[in-house]
């Protein structure tokens, strides 16, 4: 190199009048509030959202291994009413965690009640909500 700097690995950087390099100079004011309030909006949701976060998990197996209960009893032609009780058990629990959460949402400003974490949230309350419904059809038997 021309400019002297051959044997350094990084060569020196320009600074700027406040002595930071370019590359770390600050968003402008603008961007960094709107930045902070995206962050802001975002933890408020979470905060409404995470006691049914919690329980989407486990919520979402129980959902699946009594939805393949029933397929199995129905395939079998031997509903097992445990199972349907099981299964209307957890959606009455699931059907009050989305009230709760609704009535949780419509009173937030409503820049935080749009956030798509609580969107997710609900959408996966219902995804829940489906697949016990289905299976308590299923469990029910041809009458049901």
């Amino acid at each position: 190199m021309a400019d002297g700097y051959r044997d350094l690995k990084h060569p020196p950087q320009l600074m700027t009048e406040t002595n930071e390099r370019p590359d770390q100079t600050r968003a402008p004011q603008g961007r960094q509030r709107a930045r902070r309030a995206d962050v802001h909006i975002a933890r408020e949701a979470l905060k409404v959202a995470k006691p049914a976060n919690e329980q989407i998990g486990p919520w979402q197996e129980r959902a699946a291994r009594l939805f393949a209960l029933a397929q199995r009893g129905q395939i079998r032609g031997k509903q097992d009413p445990s199972t349907a009780a099981e299964a209307r058990a957890l959606l009455e629990a699931v059907t009050r965690r989305r009230l709760d959460l609704q009535q949780s949402i419509e009173t937030l400003p409503v820049a935080v009640a749009r956030s798509s974490r609580l969107d997710d949230t609900v959408k996966a309350l219902d995804s829940i909500t489906n697949v016990l419904e289905r299976a308590i059809s299923l469990s029910a038997g041809p009458t049901g």
